[in-house]
């Protein structure tokens, strides 16, 4: 039987985007993960920031250690004792608790969501010249390497509870602590999210590019739960 052309490309469209939405055991991943809910906690010695990410786990695939625990802290600490850890995270796997270790950083696994499960990762972990909660009480992640406007969007809706800064021109707060950023870093220009025009902070100030040059970029977290 003969299938008419637009039927068919519906039908190949369909098949593509469900293989790219379904991960190996049948449960959808994101490339998107700003509505995750995280929590940042400020670690007692210097590299030990982490921060915490409900309802995602890592596929069993990522994992180079896996092992039976019901124990949050003791998944936790597995990684940070072990120097090439970079997450983990707690699962129900066949009706066991199971930590899963990897040495893949935030932006770089392909996460599962799974109800009740938990990732946990080392905040330094993604490559970054900054990061760390601003005077806004928002937090802030400067990636160390630069891209153009597109893809700076996409890199930081890969961080669990992340997404591309909007520069809030109403806020004075996150104005100043944008700027603040930038100053630790060393003034570098850098990509912020304003919807429809490529703004950039140079200097403090809002500059308007063509997206396409390539630059350091801004990403924000709220672990605090506040109005962003």
């Amino acid at each position: 039987m003969e299938v008419a052309r637009p039927t068919l490309l519906l039908l190949l469209l369909f098949i593509v985007l469900w293989m790219k939405s379904v991960s190996v055991n049948g449960q959808t991943t994101d490339v998107n993960l700003t509505d995750i809910k995280i929590t940042f906690v400020d670690g007692i010695y210097e590299g030990n920031d982490f921060i915490v990410a409900e309802g995602l786990s890592i596929p069993a695939g990522e994992a180079f250690l896996s092992y039976p625990t019901d124990l949050l802290c003791d998944c936790r600490m597995e990684c940070f004792r072990n120097k090439s850890c970079s997450g983990s995270s707690l699962q129900v796997v066949d009706g066991a608790s199971v930590c899963r270790l990897t040495t893949k950083h935030a932006r770089q696994n392909n996460f599962q969501r799974q109800q009740g499960a938990t990732y946990i990762f080392k905040a330094e972990t993604p490559p970054n010249i900054f990061y760390g909660l601003g005077t806004d009480n928002l937090f802030y992640h400067v990636p160390s390497k630069d891209m153009n406007y597109k893809s700076s969007t996409n890199s930081c809706q890969k961080i669990p509870g992340h997404r591309f800064a909007k520069y809030n021109t109403a806020s004075k707060n996150q104005r100043e602590a944008m700027t603040n950023v930038q100053r630790y870093v060393g003034n570098k220009d850098m990509w912020i999210d304003n919807g429809a025009l490529f703004w950039y902070l140079k200097g403090g100030e809002i500059a308007t590019g063509d997206g396409v040059m390539s630059m350091f970029y801004l990403c924000q977290a709220n672990p605090l739960n506040i109005d962003w």
